[in-house]
């Protein structure tokens, strides 16, 4: 009977390893799987990933505390009646794929959407994965009474970094979205078997707590921590997930603000935050505190100059610097990159000043339950918090101005008992420019440093700041609207000017140009359509009897326009607005036969991919006249996204002219234009001014792959 019982006990320790891996894997794998599934009907925001995580790391805590009350209320060989029964009902709510009928009402708010439509379909399956880690860990410490279950996880780590790593390069590449929903049903129908049989086994074998260790073990008593914890560290064990949560979120926010929100740029900010609690929980010689610190400090400095270049440079200019930082954010390769350091940084000194205050195994529920907690506060203060109490993204200076205290808050511990002591100097220059570069970060400007502010707002889809130019020319001066840190329209003020198009929507622009030599049927009306309003300066373009119908999800966009801006009831046309997005509202809408519609719905530098795929393509067709023209706003600072469009029209057999336009006479800090025209149209196509504006685009696109609803990459598109 001892021999049977040490069997057992020896497979529960390779079940516990395999279990608890899967789970892992499976915990991190649905989220980019079902975020991406649901990601076009919100949008393509960037917030879409950010209340999904806020869901995620609250669905975490919630599993922290069933396991807390599993282990504190029940034995082992009694869990199973309680989680046995769970685990078949997730079952029979398998497959996770969202129904259409999830898809959101105009009207609907996208936060409250997102959480009901992730709680009917992966809430329970979540909890009960998030659970796993836990429950596991103190069924093995019942079952080795002398073993440490920490190395477990890490080892539950290891599988979160696995899914998270294996997702862009293997899942996305080779699933349609589709099938990586049913895939992962599978997964986690095999798992629950598993995760039953382990906690009967677990039962069978520690459940009376008879279950011996042989005597190289190490006991409890020798494991980091003590039985009971300070509330210092209690605290700690809030604050320091919480604070490395928010880092992770305002990154993320940050950088899918500049680029795609595309689940690899999800998956970048994630992973690294995970492989900072592999590699504490692992060991804790991994982690020293001076030398990471000192670290953590300086990359939070580098990055708040880097964010303030141009100020930057004008200042250390005057002290004899040529440092030339503005180069540095031309690169997305190293403005990304930076940031991503500095996270990294941060999160090692958040996660290993948690490591070193872990507890022994009696309070280890407690642990990661207050873990949890903090990551879900974290989660919350940016999704729920921030979007009501800033105009702008003010998390990710508060995430930097709290790295850099916390990072020096350790230097100066640790330097009380080591060589750093004998360099006060030191300490007083690393805190005299801290303090200069977390205050040139705090008084940034979201827009540039010419205007004035006039208002700003945050919705759910981004910052909007509206700024004023008054310039000595009365002719130049006006007001420009701008979506994070890109302009996004410009009106004249003067009286005689004020309807005049200007920037990315001169005459003398693709999209200009398309509205002015469109033949008219015997000069007759024309239908426009719209998708993105911005300042709704193609209003401008309206003659009597022309309707102009925008499509614009973001309420906030058509307050602005209609308050701060006049083009829209300025115009000679009939001026129809949308709220919405505008691929479901299509979808929706019976054909509009528009003679030109025009696709400019990009806020700041972030694509919603879902409006460039080959299934949106196909339904701008339906909405089309047949010598109509689809006109593509493609300007991008960081992606040649002609080459996208490109690859879209010649998949649809339809011809191409490629336009640039640069600025003139305002003199505003504004690139170019890009517009790429879709159209069978032979006038437009053979038009001379439009001729004389367009460019070859090259064989380089050829190359690009076609980007569809379940597919697109950033391959082949950086500039």
């Amino acid at each position: 009977m001892k021999d049977a019982r040490t069997t057992e006990g020896r497979a529960f320790g390779l079940l516990a390893a395999v279990t608890v891996v899967v789970s892992a894997f499976l915990l991190f794998q649905v989220q980019p799987v079902i975020s991406k599934a649901i990601l076009p009907w919100f949008g393509g925001s960037p917030a879409v990933w950010t209340v999904c995580l806020l869901f995620f790391q609250v669905t975490l805590l919630a599993g922290y505390t069933y396991a807390h009350l599993v282990i504190s209320t029940f034995r082992a060989d009694r869990a199973w009646w309680v989680h046995g029964p769970l685990l078949l009902v997730a079952i029979g709510l398998l497959p996770i794929t969202p129904d259409d009928a999830w898809k959101p009402a105009a009207d609907q708010s996208p936060v409250t959407g997102i959480l009901l439509l992730l709680l009917a379909n992966v809430g329970l399956p979540y909890f009960l994965l998030a659970s796993t880690a836990p429950l596991v860990q103190v069924w093995y410490a019942r079952v080795y009474p002398g073993r440490s279950p920490y190395r477990l996880y890490a080892l539950s780590n290891a599988g979160s970094l696995g899914a998270l790593l294996s997702y862009p390069f293997v899942v996305e590449r080779t699933m349609t979205t589709q099938t990586q929903c049913v895939v992962w049903s599978m997964g986690f129908a095999a798992f629950a078997m598993v995760n039953g049989i382990l906690s009967v086994v677990a039962g069978r074998t520690g459940g009376s707590g008879r279950h011996k260790t042989p005597r190289r073990v190490r006991p409890e008593s020798a494991a980091p921590g003590s039985t009971r914890a300070s509330w210092q560290d209690r605290i700690a064990w809030l604050l320091l997930p919480a604070m490395a949560s928010l880092l992770l979120l305002a990154v993320t926010n940050h950088l899918c603000q500049q680029l795609l929100v595309v689940p690899f740029l999800w998956i970048a900010p994630l992973s690294l935050y995970l492989i900072t609690f592999i590699i504490c929980f692992d060991n804790e010689r991994w982690y020293v505190p001076r030398w990471y610190g000192l670290l953590a400090a300086f990359s939070v400095l580098l990055v708040a100059n880097m964010m303030l270049s141009a100020s930057a440079d004008a200042l250390y200019g005057d002290l004899g610097v040529d440092l030339q930082l503005s180069s540095w954010r031309s690169s997305i390769f190293v403005e990304a990159g930076l940031i991503l350091l500095m996270q990294f940084l941060v999160s090692m000194v958040c996660h290993g000043e948690l490591v070193r205050r872990r507890p022994a195994v009696s309070a280890l529920t407690a642990y990661y339950l207050s873990i949890a907690a903090g990551g879900a506060l974290g989660g919350a203060f940016v999704a729920l918090v921030c979007p009501v109490i800033f105009n702008s993204y003010a998390e990710f200076k508060l995430s930097l101005l709290a790295g850099f205290l916390l990072a020096v808050a350790i230097v100066y511990r640790e330097g009380r008992r080591s060589w750093f002591v004998a360099l006060p100097v030191l300490r007083w220059v690393t805190l005299t420019v801290g303090a200069v570069g977390l205050f040139l970060v705090g008084s940034v400007n979201s827009g540039t440093a010419t205007g004035l502010l006039v208002d700003a707002r945050r919705s759910f889809y981004g910052v909007l700041s509206i700024q004023e130019f008054p310039f000595e020319d009365p002719s130049r001066a006006g007001i420009a609207l701008y979506h994070g840190s890109t302009m996004h329209g410009y009106q004249l003020t003067a009286p005689d000017r004020r309807r005049q198009p200007t920037l990315y929507y001169a005459p003398e622009t693709g999209v200009g140009l398309a509205l002015t030599h469109y033949p008219r049927r015997g000069s007759g009306p024309m239908r426009v359509g719209v998708i993105g309003l911005g300042a709704g300066t193609l209003a401008a373009y309206g003659q009597p009897g022309d309707v102009i119908r925008f499509y614009e999800i973001d309420p906030e966009v058509i307050d602005v326009a209609r308050e701060k801006f006049t083009f829209l009831r300025d115009s000679l046309a009939e001026v129809e607005i949308v709220p919405g997005d505008a691929r479901l509202v299509l979808e929706r809408e019976p054909p509009q036969a528009f003679d030109l519609l025009v696709v400019d719905a990009f806020s700041d530098d972030a694509i919603p991919t879902h409006l460039l795929s080959a299934e949106a393509f196909q339904l701008y067709l339906r909405h089309l006249k047949p010598d109509g023209v689809l006109a593509f706003h493609v300007s991008n600072r960081h992606l040649q996204l002609g080459y996208v469009v490109q690859r879209l029209a010649d998949h649809f057999n339809m011809p191409t002219r490629y336009m640039i336009h640069q600025p003139e006479g305002l003199r505003l800090e504004n690139p170019p234009s890009f517009w790429l025209l879709a159209t069978t149209n032979d006038i437009i196509l053979n038009d001379v001014d439009i001729l004389k504006k367009s460019y070859v685009l090259g064989d380089a696109w050829r190359a690009v792959p076609l980007w569809t609803d379940q597919y697109s990459s950033l391959h082949g598109l950086l500039w």
